[in-house]
């Protein structure tokens, strides 16, 4: 009785004597000695009767090799196009990120320039300032009734007296 490489002991048959089953689950032999698995009967494997007995080299190289390669071609150009789809949205994204971090830089300097020069506040400022002074010189001479005209815009304020030799502009 001989052992196989895994320790086990291989059958052998009867009607062949020193013929050997290869040891796999649903191998058996049939009388004629070929392999029969589910009842299916395997035969002339090197050269089969029909195409669809047994996949010899002759089908593997011809039938299933030529659709291998055709699907080896068409998976490379489909890989092609995918790796290039992949860099344009990469450079696309890079693009996109480097616009947006230039646009956010100027919408800071933006913002810094409106912190230094706020419009609304200094014309405010300038205002209060005015009518400040212009109160101080009301009740400091009470006795000159010269009543003043201010005129205000974003860059300037401009207060006008009566009398045309006394007036005065600031900037």
């Amino acid at each position: 009785m001989s052992v196989d490489v895994f320790g086990r002991n291989l059958k052998q048959v009867e009607d062949h004597g020193s013929r050997v089953i290869i040891p796999a689950i649903g191998f058996k032999l049939t009388s004629e000695g070929d392999f029969d698995i589910d009842n299916r009967r395997l035969c002339q494997i090197a050269a089969p009767l029909d195409s669809a007995d047994a996949v010899n080299f002759e089908t593997l190289n011809f039938h299933i090799g030529g659709l291998l390669d055709s699907l080896a071609l068409k998976w490379e150009k489909h890989d092609i196009s995918i790796d290039q789809l992949v860099k344009q949205q990469r450079n696309s994204s890079d693009s996109f990120t480097k616009e947006r971090e230039a646009l956010d830089a100027r919408i800071n300097e933006l913002k810094e320039q409106q912190q230094l020069e706020p419009t609304d506040s200094v014309a405010k400022q300038l205002e209060e300032k005015l009518v400040n002074t212009i109160n101080k010189k009301s009740t400091l001479s009470r006795n000159h009734s010269t009543p003043s005209l201010i005129f205000l815009n974003q860059n300037s304020a401009v207060c006008l007296r009566r009398e045309p030799s006394l007036f005065f502009t600031s900037t």
